[in-house]
C-alpha cells in the first residue's frame, strides 16, 4: 500500500495519476513485506525513552540496539544551563553512557520557554526555498527571534544520529539492513496540550542562519536584530542550499541523483511518517506544492497496521517508522512508583510546561523519535550536511506554516586531498638547467562510497627567494595527470593520482597545488596548497680553476705558471665548467630554451711575497688598483677557458692571481673567490729581479758634551745664603778641521760679547758651530745634540778639533774655556763596489 498521493494540476505540464507509480521508488520494485522495523537492527532504540540503560517499550525481540540518545548527548555534553547550539546540558545525577559511535550526527539545545533569542521561522514553509538561488519561484525560508513559540511547538531539543550498518564497528546485527545507511532523528518539545505536526530535513549542503541581517554572536549562534527577519545561507554551487534530486521521479537519470529529504510526522500517540524528495523548481511528477518542488516518495508499510509506527514486537525489519512516548509506549509507574503513563527521565536538562512534570521529566507525547533506512529507499549514499527540524501549523500538507526552529551541523562528507612532490627539501639544478618534477596526490573522501569529481595540478614558480613562505594559492602553470582520459577521478580511480612531468629551469622556490572539483553533491572541494607542497631547486655550482699561464688554452692542458723579468707583463687564466643553460622562458615547461651561462670572471693580483711566502695575500699589487678599479673583468659564454689582460707589476716579487666567478642564474653558487689564501702555486708569478752593482763610502758625525762647574760647586748655588748665584750663560761648541784653525778660533775668544753668536768664529777651517744655554745650580751640562752636519769621511786629513767655551752671564762668575786639545781621529777602510761595510774607527 503507497502512502497518500495528493496530485494538483499545473498549467503547462502533465503530471501522471497515483497508479503510474505504484510500487516504484527510484526505478525499484518494492514488495511489501510481513516483518517490519528499523527499531531491530541492534544499532539504535527507538523505544519512547532517551536513555540507553532503560527499555520503556519492553524486550522488542531481544534487538534492544546499542546506543540510545544519551550516547549522543554524551558526544555534546557540555557545562552549564544556558541553550546553545550543538550543545547537550547534561541533567543532574546523570551519569551519560559513552558517545555516540554514528559515522554523523547532532544534538541541538534550542531556546524555549520564554527566554530571548528563540529562533522561529518569519516566512517560508517547507514546500519553498531555502535561499533565492534554490530557484524554486516562492517566497524564500526567513527567521527571526521571538519570545517564545506556542507551548506545543516550542522545541527545547532536537537530535539526529547516522549510522552504516556494520555488525562489526556498531553492533548491528541485523542481517537485513547489513551495509545500510540508517538514519534515526528525534526531539522534545516543552508541552504536550495539543498534537504539533513536525518535519525534518536532512540537507546535502551546509545551511545556516548567517545569512543577510543575522549578527553571530561569541558562541558561534546567530541572531536576528530585524523583526522584518533574516535569512539562512548555503554553500551549495552559485550559493544555493538546497540540493535537488531524482531519484523518486518516474523517469530519471541512472544512476540517479539523490536530492534533499524531508520527513513529515507529528509530536501524537502513533505517529506516521511521509517522506519527500526536493526535486527543483517544477520538476515533481505529482505535483503537492505550488511549485511542484518536493516529490513524495512511498515505501512499504506493516501490512497489519498500514502504518510506520514503530510499535508492535512483531514488525521487524521495515524502511522506516516513528515513535513517541505516548501512554501506550510507557506505562504508568514506568518512569518510578505513581509516575504518570507516558513520562520518562531526561538524561539533558528539560522543563515540562503544560504537565507541571518535576524539572528534567518528559511528559507524554514530549519526545518523538524517529528513523528511516536511506539505503532501502534510495538514498543511501548521500552526504548529510545539516539537519533542521521544525514545528509546523494544524493540518498535514508540506505547505503549511512552519513555526519553531532547531538546526544544526551533521558534519557531512569530507574531503582531504594530500599531495607529494617528487622532488622535496631542495635539489640542485641539472647541467642542461632543466629539471623534470611530478607531483603525487592522496584524496581522501568521507561519508559516502561513491562520489566523482575532477583532479587538477598546478606548479607556481614563487621566485628565486627560497626563504618565502609563500605558497601556490592560485594561478600557476597546469599540469595534467598522467592516467588516462579526462581529469575525471572517482573511488575506483587508482591513487596516488600522478601528473605527468613539468621541467622547471631557474632556482627557486617552486610550489604544487592539488585540486579536487567535486560533482558530487555534498561532497566538498579539496586542495591542498601547505608548504608541504614546496621544494627549492639551488642553484648550480660551477667549478673554477685558475693557471698563471698564458699559454694554458684548456683544463686538460698542462699548467706552468710564468716567471718573468721585471718590467714585463704578467697574465692569468680560468678554466670554468660545470655550469648550467640560463632559465627558459617560461621558466616552468619553456617553449624558449635559455643559453649558456652568462656572467664574468674578475682577476685581482697580490703581492708581492718573498718565494713560499702569503704575506701580502690580502695586498693589492702597486698600481693595480689603479689601472684595473675593478679588477680585470671578463664576459663569460658557458664553459671554457678564459685570459686576463696582461699587467705590469712596479717592484719584483711572487705575486697571487685570485679569480672569482660572478654567476649567472641558475649558477649563483659560483659567487666564492678562487685562491682567496693564496695557497694555490699555479697561481703564483714570478717577477725577477734585475741584476745590480753597489759602492760605499763611510763617514761619522762627531758629537760634543761640556760640563759646567763652579769651584766649589756650592759657590754657585742661589739657595745657599752669601753665594754667587746659580749658573746663567751659554756654551759654545765649535769644530775644526785642524788644531791650527781651532787655536785661530781661541784668540778670538778675548774679543767683546756682544750677544748671540760673539765672538765671532773663525772662519777658516769651521766645519760645524752651535750653542746652548745653560741655567741652575751647578753643575750643568750641554751636548752638540745629534749633530747630523759636519761629517768626517775618508776625504778628512788628520784629526778634527773641538773648541768648547762657556760664557756667563751672572757678572759674579767669569767664562771659561778650554784650549783645542779635544779631537777626533777618523780611520776608514773602504771596499769600492762592495755591499760590505766596517764600523768607523774613532779616538779623541
Amino acid at each position: 500500500m503507497l502512502s497518500r498521493v495528493v496530485i494538483k494540476k499545473q498549467k503547462g505540464r502533465r503530471f501522471l495519476t497515483a497508479l503510474a507509480v505504484v510500487g516504484l521508488i527510484s526505478g525499484t520494485l518494492f514488495v511489501a513485506s510481513t516483518a517490519l522495523a528499523v527499531h531491530a537492527t541492534g544499532l539504535f532504540q527507538l523505544d519512547g525513552d532517551a536513555q540507553v540503560s532503560t527499555h520503556p517499550y519492553g524486550p522488542q525481540t531481544g534487538l534492544l540496539g546499542a546506543e540510545d540518545w544519551d550516547n549522543v548527548c554524551a558526544k555534546y555534553v557540555a557545562a552549564g544551563t544556558g541553550p546553545g547550539s550543538d550543545i547537550c546540558h547534561k541533567a543532574p545525577g546523570i551519569t551519560l553512557p559513552s558517545s555516540t559511535v554514528a559515522n554523523r550526527s547532532t544534538f541541538i539545545t534550542d531556546v524555549y520557554g520564554a527566554a530571548p533569542g528563540d529562533d522561529i521561522y518569519k516566512g517560508g514553509t517547507d514546500d519553498g526555498p531555502i535561499t533565492a538561488a534554490d530557484n524554486a519561484g516562492s517566497t524564500v525560508w526567513q527567521w527571526k527571534n521571538a519570545t517564545a513559540s506556542p507551548d506545543k511547538a516550542d522545541i527545547e531539543q532536537a537530535f539526529a544520529a547516522q549510522y552504516k550498518c556494520d555488525s562489526a564497528a556498531n553492533n548491528c546485527a541485523n542481517s537485513f539492513y547489513q551495509g545500510d545507511s540508517i538514519i534515526y532523528f528525534g526531539a522534545t518539545r516543552q508541552a504536550n496540550n495539543g498534537d504539533t505536526n513536525i518535519g525534518f530535513w536532512f540537507l546535502h549542503n551546509k545551511v545556516t542562519e548567517g545569512g543577510t541581517g543575522a549578527v553571530q554572536n561569541p558562541d558561534g549562534t546567530f541572531s536576528c536584530p530585524l523583526t522584518s527577519g533574516c535569512n539562512f545561507t548555503g554553500n551549495g554551487p552559485n550559493g544555493a542550499a538546497h540540493t535537488a534530486g531524482d531519484c523518486s521521479l518516474i523517469v530519471h537519470a541512472t544512476p540517479c541523483t539523490p536530492g534533499d529529504i524531508f520527513a513529515q510526522s507529528a509530536f501524537t500517540s502513533k505517529p506516521t511518517i511521509s517522506i519527500y524528495e526536493w526535486v527543483g523548481f517544477h520538476k515533481a511528477d505529482n505535483s503537492i506544492t505550488s511549485a511542484c518542488d518536493l516529490q513524495q516518495v512511498t515505501f512499504p508499510v506493516n501490512p497489519a497496521t498500514l502504518d510506520n509506527k514503530c510499535e508492535g514486537t512483531s514488525t521487524t525489519n521495515d524502511f522506516g517508522c516513528a515513535i513517541t512516548n505516548d501512554a501506550a509506549v510507557v506505562p504508568a509507574g514506568t518512569d518510578g512508583p505513581g509516575s504518570p503513563a507516558g513520562q520518562i527521565t531526561s538524561p539533558w536538562l528539560f522543563q515540562d510546561k503544560a504537565s507541571k512534570a518535576p524539572p528534567n521529566k518528559i511528559g507524554a507525547s514530549e519526545l518523538f523519535e524517529g528513523a528511516l533506512d536511506l539505503s532501502k529507499l534510495g538514498f543511501g549514499d548521500v552526504c548529510i550536511s545539516t539537519f533542521v527540524m521544525d514545528t509546523r501549523s494544524s493540518g498535514s500538507s508540506v505547505n503549511s506554516t512552519d513555526q519553531d526552529l532547531a538546526i544544526g551541523q551533521m558534519g557531512g562528507c569530507g574531503s582531504s586531498s594530500i599531495t607529494t612532490p617528487s622532488v622535496t627539501g631542495s635539489a640542485e639544478i641539472p647541467a642542461n638547467g632543466q629539471l623534470s618534477v611530478t607531483d603525487n596526490a592522496t584524496l581522501t573522501v568521507t561519508g559516502i562510497s561513491n562520489w566523482s569529481g575532477t583532479y587538477d595540478f598546478h606548479l607556481c614558480f614563487i621566485g628565486t627567494d627560497t626563504t618565502s613562505t609563500a605558497t601556490c594559492t592560485s594561478g600557476g602553470t597546469p599540469v595534467a595527470g598522467a592516467w588516462l582520459g579526462a581529469p575525471t577521478v572517482n573511488q575506483g580511480t587508482a591513487q596516488p593520482f600522478t601528473s605527468l612531468s613539468a621541467t622547471v629551469t631557474s632556482a627557486g622556490r617552486y610550489c604544487w597545488r592539488g585540486n579536487f572539483t567535486s560533482a558530487t553533491n555534498g561532497v566538498p572541494d579539496a586542495k591542498d596548497d601547505s608548504g608541504g607542497e614546496c621544494f627549492n631547486v639551488g642553484p648550480k655550482t660551477p667549478a673554477l680553476t685558475t693557471c698563471a699561464d698564458p699559454n694554458h688554452t684548456s683544463p686538460a692542458a698542462a699548467c706552468n705558471p710564468e716567471t718573468v723579468n721585471f718590467t714585463a707583463a704578467v697574465h692569468d687564466t680560468a678554466d670554468l665548467s660545470g655550469t648550467a643553460n640560463k632559465p627558459g622562458s617560461p621558466v616552468i615547461n619553456p617553449t624558449t630554451a635559455g643559453g649558456p651561462a652568462g656572467g664574468t670572471i674578475r682577476f685581482d693580483l697580490y703581492g708581492p711575497d718573498t718565494a713560499g711566502s702569503t704575506t701580502n695575500c690580502g695586498t693589492l699589487a702597486a698600481g693595480f688598483a689603479t689601472a684595473h678599479p675593478n679588477g680585470i673583468v671578463v664576459n663569460v659564454s658557458g664553459n671554457g677557458t678564459y685570459d686576463t689582460a696582461s699587467f705590469v707589476p712596479q717592484s719584483p716579487g711572487v705575486y697571487h692571481w685570485k679569480a672569482s666567478y660572478s654567476g649567472d642564474s641558475p649558477n649563483t653558487n659560483a659567487t666564492n673567490t678562487y685562491n682567496a689564501s693564496c695557497g694555490d702555486v699555479n697561481e703564483d708569478v714570478v717577477v725577477q729581479q734585475v741584476p745590480t752593482t753597489s759602492t760605499t763610502r763611510e763617514f761619522v758625525f762627531p758629537q760634543d758634551k761640556a760640563k759646567i762647574d763652579c769651584s766649589p760647586s756650592a759657590t754657585c748655588d742661589s739657595s745657599q745664603t752669601g753665594n754667587t748665584g746659580n749658573l746663567a750663560g751659554t756654551v759654545y761648541f765649535r769644530l775644526y778641521n785642524s788644531q791650527a784653525n781651532c787655536l785661530a778660533d781661541v784668540t778670538n775668544e778675548a774679543g767683546p760679547f756682544t750677544g748671540a753668536g760673539n765672538p765671532p768664529a773663525s772662519a777658516l777651517g769651521l766645519l760645524f758651530q752651535t750653542s746652548a744655554s745653560i741655567s741652575g745650580a751647578a753643575p750643568q751640562t750641554a751636548t752638540t745634540g745629534n749633530q747630523i752636519t759636519a761629517r768626517v769621511d775618508s776625504t778628512q786629513t788628520g784629526a778634527v778639533y773641538w773648541h768648547v767655551f762657556y760664557h756667563s752671564t751672572n757678572a759674579a762668575q767669569r767664562d771659561s774655556s778650554r784650549v783645542c786639545a779635544e779631537n777626533t781621529s777618523v780611520t776608514l777602510t773602504g771596499m769600492p763596489r762592495s755591499a760590505r761595510r766596517r764600523p768607523a774607527e774613532l779616538s779623541g
